[in-house]
């Protein structure tokens, strides 16, 4: 497996330990970015089987406001596994898969990201297209403790300083489609844009009521094929 041969060097602990059982790509990432891969190994000392998620991206030449917006999405979420993860997975609030390797290099000509995680569907299975009441339960409780972890801290490093989809700053054309029927909410756009920022009214600073968010937290962020959190769109 592609994938698996470049990583060998980056990971030695974990192909050292373990013997690659099978491999098999899943899915593709958006717009030709990279390649989402489930591997399972075999660890030597007992036999037993792991599986692993391997997320590679190796984005086109390209340029442009959503080129970069996507990079940076990337850089964001190698940031996360690397420096927020390990407090956030000691905290015990929420599961998260862990990080086992984290190699980030998309700034630099002919970059890539390789991310080596752990698989989290074989602890929590995933179901055909449909959540139940107690699973909904479950993953707003999850999002509670991912937000109570991160509650009014300053925005952690590395992070979006803005989190979800609403960055005025890169949506200029769509702020100025907005129709007639939605003048109020044009009207305040500016506004809202610099609360979400973490400025209050009087200009000043604050984390008063602020959090890290999953900007992408829909059905199959919650119960992907991944086996992690998805696309991370983390800010505050």
């Amino acid at each position: 497996m592609k994938e698996w041969a470049g990583m060998q060097q980056g990971v030695g602990r974990v192909a050292r330990a373990a013997d690659r059982d099978r491999s098999w790509r899943a899915g593709n990432l958006q717009r030709r970015y990279g390649t989402i891969s489930e591997l399972v190994v075999k660890r030597k000392e007992d036999g037993s089987r792991q599986q692993l998620v391997v997320k590679r991206v190796n984005p086109p030449a390209d340029s442009g406001v959503s080129h970069e917006r996507k990079l940076k999405s990337y850089e964001v979420e190698a940031c996360f596994y690397t420096d927020h993860a390990p407090a956030l997975l000691q905290a015990g609030r929420c599961p998260i898969a862990t990080p086992l390797h984290v190699c980030c290099d998309l700034m630099s000509s002919g970059g890539s990201m390789t991310l080596l995680l752990t698989d989290l569907r074989p602890t929590y299975p995933n179901n055909a297209g449909q959540m139940s009441l107690q699973q909904c339960r479950a993953a707003l409780t999850w999002l509670a403790g991912f937000h109570a972890h991160f509650w009014e801290r300053p925005t952690p490093e590395g992070l979006w300083a803005q989190g979800s989809y609403w960055h005025l700053d890169t949506r200029w054309d769509e702020y100025e489609a907005i129709g007639p029927e939605w003048a109020d909410l044009k009207a305040a756009a500016k506004t809202i844009d610099q609360r979400l920022k973490g400025f209050l009214p009087s200009g000043e600073h604050s984390s008063k009521h602020r959090t890290v968010v999953h900007g992408d937290f829909k059905f199959c962020a919650v119960h992907g094929r991944l086996g992690h959190l998805g696309p991370l769109e983390l800010g505050g």
